[in-house]
């Protein structure tokens, strides 16, 4: 079982760069995100705001171990 957090991303719609939303979660809770929630987050790519769902996202990989 790896509950290891990791980083929500999404693809930037003005840029196309992938980028955090800014929300680490386990690979478990993002498994139990509702299929109908909406969020928010201002982009690091480009400053604006953007909204995501559960089908927009993914995590990222999870960091190797030293």
């Amino acid at each position: 079982m790896n509950s290891t957090m990791r980083e929500v991303l999404i693809s930037c719609p003005g840029t196309g760069e992938p980028v955090s939303t800014g929300i680490s979660m386990s690979v478990y809770a993002f498994d139990e995100l509702s299929e109908l929630a909406v969020y928010t987050f201002r982009c690091a790519a480009c400053g604006e705001l953007h909204t995501w769902s559960k089908a927009d996202a993914r995590l990222a990989p999870a960091a190797a171990l030293d």
